[in-house]
């Protein structure tokens, strides 16, 4: 009997251990948890800052206008390469050309034919 006692308190000793080791680990994930959930919102709300100019862009600007950003980002800390100006000068050509494709609008009412269309085109030069 005093065996069965001794075995009892062993295994009750080793499974009181065993809580608290647990009970650490889950205290030490939940603080990582609340660590990981700050982290993300603070790189939620930095996102949002970088693209706020980029809603309502096409893929063409909205790629442009983030490349020319890291860009921006590198050349704070040191000079770019050949290479990355000539990139620069590519990305600030393509947004150009983009923006100025979305500022040019037809104001052509749905009644109007083809043929009036065509002499207002040719006598618009004269």
């Amino acid at each position: 009997m005093p065996k069965l006692l001794s075995k009892a308190v062993k295994e009750q000793l080793e499974l009181e251990k065993f809580s608290d080791l647990q009970h650490k680990e889950i205290e030490k994930l939940t603080i990582d948890n609340h660590k990981l959930k700050q982290e993300l919102k603070e790189i939620k709300a930095l996102l949002k800052k970088k693209t706020e100019n980029i809603d309502g862009a096409s893929d063409e600007e909205s790629i442009c206008i983030h490349q020319l950003q890291l860009l921006r980002e590198k050349s704070d800390f040191e000079a770019l390469t050949l290479e990355e100006c000539r990139k620069t000068e590519t990305y600030v050509k393509i947004l150009l050309s983009v923006r100025n494709k979305k500022d040019v609008s037809l104001d052509v009412p749905d009644d109007v034919s083809t043929a009036d269309l065509m002499n207002s085109i040719f006598n618009a030069d004269k």
